[in-house]
């Protein structure tokens, strides 16, 4: 305790004495007095002692007045008060004004020294209790910070639930992927976010229970499992829980991170569905061929059935060849081999000269065509344009019925050139619009209705365009038909450039 300094407050000098040469100076305090209370007062808030030795009986100001000044100042600073034998009500006023302990007066210098020593022991410890609290919350304060740009910043589903499965935190990835936001989520049962159709436990609360059970990590099934979204909507997830433990090793509540695998699932039934059909589209065509050829060979044939067998080995070769050729520009697409030149390409015969052939090719549908006057001229890829055409124009005929119109319009739009092909066809539900461009998928309006294609047209069709600086859309309404559009920029002598498409 040596160095500490001990304030004497005592209107008597004989009892400071006592206290310097025989209590406090032996122990190596350091000793400061006043004499009376408003003098203790002032040096007891200015010269921060670490302790206070307060008479109660003194002149004009007593020392519960300057105890009673000393706590509405908010000093905290421990006070022994010192009262006369008999005092004890004044001894219990002192104490509820916030006085740590007391000596009566006679006392026994060992019994003062003890008191002094226990006092200031408490209040070393109150006091680095009060520090390690300040630091331990600061250090609270920072991880908490960085805890929380940690599940800002991951694109996984971070929350955490307590044992009774109430959701305390939730990110914002999260908020993204299941449409609640952070305030509607927190406190409400876990079952009421990660809902499920049949409205039974989820499986997110199995995960949660399981891992405080267990008191270890559990991850969900690797394919996911199903939610229903804020909006309704099922979506896929696939979630790691870990148990939260208190310094005791109890379990007090878990984490789980998740995230949508929806797109990921979609794509493995895309894979699956495409798998399928290219063992369909290429054992058909080649069953069409050999029958014919077997049919050539063996059977005695007239001039008219020679030539219908022809026509089939002609068209299924035609159809086996398309679908090799789309196999080969999705592969080459995605390898970034395709290139395209950027040169200047006049609309109008282009066009005129694809719709000839296919008004021979189809000759069951009519076609139209809205050109505007003078020249529009493009900066593209001819070969890659008649492609796209070819595309839109193909699905126009086989998704509408016979006797119907095919249109094909271009409009002038400023800084550059439309081109629509519209049809009276089936139409493709709105369900559906926002993903024709996409690999494989191929529009399924009815169970009866046949699905044309490889669901590969669209989506070479979107990369073709794209990479010679335009873009695609669609528009579309169920029963009344469907109008595919594409810009690209107008010709200039700075736009003619060769482009290469460098990303999958």
């Amino acid at each position: 305790m040596a160095g500490e300094k001990v304030l004497v407050v005592e209107d008597k000098p004989e009892m400071i004495q006592i206290l310097t040469d025989y209590v406090l100076g032996p122990q190596g305090y350091v000793t400061l007095t006043a004499l009376n209370g408003e003098e203790g007062l002032r040096m007891a808030l200015s010269e921060d002692p670490d302790l206070v030795i307060l008479d109660l009986r003194m002149p004009r100001m007593s020392g519960l007045q300057v105890l009673q000044t000393l706590r509405e100042r908010q000093c905290s600073v421990p006070v022994i008060v010192i009262t006369a034998y008999g005092s004890e009500e004044v001894v219990v006023r002192a104490l509820r004004l916030g006085a740590n302990d007391y000596v009566a007066k006679p006392f026994e210098l060992d019994e003062m020294i003890n008191v002094i020593e226990r006092v200031l022991n408490k209040s070393k410890r109150e006091k680095e209790r009060a520090r390690l609290s300040q630091e331990l919350e600061k250090s609270v304060k920072e991880l908490t910070k960085k805890i929380e740009l940690i599940l800002h910043g991951i694109d996984e589903g971070v929350f955490i639930v307590d044992r009774e499965l109430r959701i305390l935190t939730f990110n914002p990835a999260a908020e993204k992927i299941l449409g609640w936001r952070e305030e509607e989520a927190i406190g409400r049962p876990c079952a009421e976010i990660f809902r499920e159709k049949d409205g039974g436990a989820s499986h997110q609360e199995e995960l949660l229970s399981e891992a405080m059970r267990k008191a270890q990590l559990v991850t969900s099934v690797k394919e996911g499992h199903p939610v229903i979204s804020k909006d309704g909507q099922q979506i896929f997830i696939a979630s790691s829980v870990v148990p939260l433990l208190d310094p005791d090793g109890q379990v007090v509540g878990a984490m789980a991170a998740f995230r949508d695998v929806s797109a990921e699932i979609e794509l493995d039934h895309m894979k699956s569905g495409f798998i399928s059909m290219v063992s369909h589209e290429l054992r058909s065509p080649l069953s069409h061929i050999i029958a014919s050829t077997e049919l050539m060979r063996e059977a005695k044939l007239s001039s008219d059935q020679h030539q219908d067998l022809l026509n089939i080995i002609h068209a299924q070769s035609n159809r086996l060849n398309k679908f090799v050729e789309q196999i080969l520009d999705v592969s080459l697409l995605e390898a970034g081999a395709i290139k395209v030149e950027r040169k200047p390409v006049a609309l109008k015969p282009l066009i005129e000269q694809i719709t000839e052939a296919f008004e021979i090719k189809a000759n069951t549908h009519r076609f139209e065509l809205t050109v505007p006057e003078g020249p529009t001229i493009v900066a593209g890829d001819e070969n890659k344009i008649h492609t796209v055409l070819d595309n839109l124009l193909e699905n126009a005929v086989n998704y509408s019925s016979k006797g119907s119109r095919v249109s094909i319009e271009v409009s002038d739009k400023d800084k550059e050139i439309v081109i629509s092909v519209i049809d009276e066809g089936i139409g493709i539900p709105a369900t559906q619009l926002e993903r024709i461009f996409e690999r494989f998928h191929r529009v399924n309006t009815s169970d009866d209705q046949e699905q044309y294609g490889y669901g590969l047209g669209l989506y070479i069709s979107k990369r073709l365009i794209e990479m010679q600086g335009g873009s695609i859309w669609a528009e579309s309404e169920v029963g009344r038909g469907s109008r595919f559009s594409f810009s690209l920029p107008k010709w200039s002598p700075a736009s003619g450039e060769q482009v290469s498409e460098h990303e999958p």
